[in-house]
């Protein structure tokens, strides 16, 4: 379930606050550094997320989340310095608040605008949730550590809603070891994001997919929290074994 307004709108805005603020922070040896994402220096994650909250602003949703519409928003920032990023951020978050202000709570469990999937209180906690994330990995290509707060919150709610939605699920299932970067490849091209390589080989949602495959052998249909426990009890060698 998608966290509250009253925790969502006034998180997401501190959240570009914090973000604007880092991005003043970097110096130009910085500001070039690769990212973990793929073909990214942190120029680019920072024009990504700049460039998202101008185009929801503006209300410019058409394609948002696609590969070519991020592509765009990359490139239409490529030679601008932090500090001017941060300022256009700044106006952008401005505005978006002034529209998030007008939301009651009919609206935030309503569907978002057209073209764009789910409620609208869904596409916001998700650009709380992306704006931390990639905050996040600019810290990482800088060398600076994870700054945990709020935005966690939003990263647990959001992705638990991924991983129960059904064609999600479908992906998670395929998962086998050896084949993880290949799964977080396909979850950066859903989302519109560039490509990174998977955390570690000991990945807990190989776990995961592995206790998911083996009830379905055993258990044709919908499968049940349930059945997932009652897996976890019986073959309690196979979490062992994967994690290794």
């Amino acid at each position: 379930m998608t966290l509250g307004r009253t925790v969502v709108v006034p998180g997401m805005l501190e959240e570009y606050t914090a973000f604007a603020a880092l991005l003043r922070s970097l110096g130009t040896e910085q500001w070039e550094t690769p990212s973990r994402c793929e073909a990214w220096t942190v120029a680019n994650v920072a024009g990504h997320v700049v460039g998202q909250l101008s185009d929801v602003s503006q209300l410019h949703l058409e394609g948002l989340g696609t590969p070519e519409v991020t592509g765009r928003q990359v490139q239409e920032r490529r030679g601008r310095s932090p500090g001017a990023l941060a300022d256009e951020l700044d106006t952008a978050a401005e505005t978006a608040s002034a529209l998030a202000a007008a939301f009651d709570d009919d609206a935030w469990s309503a569907p978002g605008p057209p073209g764009t999937p789910g409620t609208l209180g869904q596409g916001l906690e998700s650009l709380w949730f992306d704006t931390y994330l990639h905050g996040d990995d600019i810290r990482a290509a800088i060398d600076q550590p994870t700054v945990t707060g709020e935005g966690v919150l939003a990263s647990v709610s959001h992705i638990a809603q991924i991983l129960t939605d059904l064609d999600w699920r479908r992906h998670v299932a395929m998962v086998r070891e050896w084949q993880l970067d290949l799964f977080y490849q396909r979850i950066a091209r859903r989302l519109g994001e560039p490509s990174c390589q998977a955390p570690s080989r000991s990945d807990p949602i190989v776990t995961w997919a592995a206790g998911h495959r083996r009830i379905r052998q055993d258990a044709p249909g919908p499968v049940t929290v349930d059945q997932q426990a009652a897996e976890r009890r019986e073959h309690p060698e196979g979490d062992r074994d994967q994690a290794q």
